[in-house]
């Protein structure tokens, strides 16, 4: 028998996530702007709880498992089966504002400073 409805959410590891029913009040405006624009609230109410709280949980797999350095937030479980290794909410450089990237453009303390730059910026 062929399956019925959408194929389910899958984590890292390709297994199921669980998901529960939350029923959230919003002023009857809001939700008619978001039906208007098309918004799956679902998936916006989870990306804006995941970037609120991008330093205590993993926007990607939900772990708590995170440490954050002056590249961005790591997450050890997605670190073992992502090709970005674990990487996610990648800070900006204080100086230019060019988004780090692991590897490619890290950050770098400027001499004579407490501040950080990297490696694009100009010495």
């Amino acid at each position: 028998m062929k399956p019925v409805g959408r194929p389910p959410q899958v984590d890292i590891n390709g297994e199921p996530i669980k998901k529960c029913l939350l029923n959230v009040t919003i002023p009857v405006e809001l939700a008619d702007f978001l039906r208007r624009k098309e918004v799956n609230r679902s998936k916006l109410f989870t990306k804006v709880v995941g970037q609120l709280y991008a330093n205590e949980i993993c926007s990607k797999c939900f772990s708590k498992d995170i440490t954050e350095s002056p590249v961005g937030m790591h997450c050890k479980p997605c670190a073992r089966y992502d090709h970005k290794q674990g990487w996610y909410h990648l800070k900006r450089c204080s100086v230019c504002g060019i988004q780090y990237k692991p590897g490619v453009n890290v950050p770098l303390a400027i001499k004579g400073s407490d501040n950080w730059g990297c490696q694009q910026c100009p010495e």
